[in-house]
């Protein structure tokens, strides 16, 4: 029996035929959303009846290509549609491994294609001491009245990914221009929340649309601090953005320098910050934990995204 690894997924931009090759995919899982309508009935001790009653299936993927996911999908997600001929929205493949040796060649491997939907951006982590900082997405596919939401066929030939060396660690965090010291960790929670609807009867969902974004950060520190700092209610986010860093590795090497214009940045111009939890155990250092909670002002995203950012407050 055949046997697979996970590949990369390629983006076809508003469906006009121009294809983005998302790299360094880490993770990979389809899930086909079958449920079943089962019943049993005139007393018989077995189940009569079996059928599909919904199928609503997800794909999630993670990639350390971070850079190239934010400018190809964005903060808020992308719509994904199939354009002309053989181009289509989404598509993720399986590598094939070859027994007794390391992978196929062409025309053997799995590729599934998702032709309507959306896909948007769930969560970003970053740890001290850890490379790779990863960023996740969710992809919903929708029947567009043609063309199934998903079919998957095997004997494919995979696309070329050209090399992509970026990765990224955790890098620094600033509170209304002041800089946050003994950073172990963040994470962006993305907060979107998709809608989705189907109807009709028609098994499958026919609309996706993106109903609220409400983002938050979680930033862990070992500064004991940080409650004195900003206080036990909080901080409002002031004149001077706060801004959160990954900070960009070097291939070979070991990291470019701060007023390098490589890193990526998220800036948050109006919101909330406060301590969310304080404490420890024996044996280890008492940590902090810190939520920021950016809003909109009426005129300035609450997150303002930079792929190509110097290190500053």
């Amino acid at each position: 029996m055949a046997r697979s690894t996970i590949y990369g997924v390629t983006v076809y931009n508003d469906g006009d035929g121009s294809a983005t090759e998302i790299p360094r995919i880490q993770s990979s899982n389809l899930d086909p959303g079958v449920e079943q309508h089962i019943e049993g009935s005139d007393g018989l001790v077995y189940n009569t009846f079996t059928g599909v009653i919904t199928q609503i299936p997800r794909l999630t993927f993670g990639s350390t290509a971070i850079a190239t996911c934010l400018d190809t999908i964005g903060f808020t997600g992308l719509e994904i549609a199939k354009g002309s001929g053989s181009e289509y929205g989404l598509r993720s493949y399986l590598y094939r491994m070859a027994a007794g040796g390391t992978r196929e060649g062409a025309s053997s491997h799995v590729q599934a294609t998702i032709p309507n939907g959306l896909v948007v951006p769930q969560q970003i982590s970053a740890t001290h001491g850890q490379g790779g900082a990863q960023i996740t997405y969710q992809v919903i596919p929708i029947y567009d009245g043609t063309n199934a939401p998903i079919s998957v066929l095997t004997g494919q030939t995979l696309p070329s990914l050209t090399l992509n060396t970026e990765n990224f660690t955790l890098g620094n965090v600033y509170f209304n221009g002041a800089q946050l010291t003994q950073v172990q960790s963040w994470s962006l929670d993305f907060g979107i929340q998709v809608y989705t609807e189907g109807a009709d009867g028609i098994i499958w969902e026919t609309f996706a649309g993106i109903l609220l974004i409400q983002p938050s950060f979680t930033i862990t520190t070992t500064d004991d601090a940080v409650l004195s700092t900003y206080g036990v209610s909080g901080t409002a986010q002031g004149a001077s953005d706060s801004k959160i860093f990954l900070r960009k590795m070097t291939l070979g090497g070991t990291r470019p320098a701060d007023v390098s214009a490589v890193h990526i940045s998220f800036a948050i111009d109006e919101g909330h910050f406060f301590v969310s939890s304080q404490g420890g155990e024996h044996g280890s250092p008492v940590q902090s934990q810190i939520t920021m909670t950016p809003i909109y002002d009426g005129t300035n995203v609450p997150v303002l995204v930079d792929t190509t950012a110097a290190i500053a407050a």
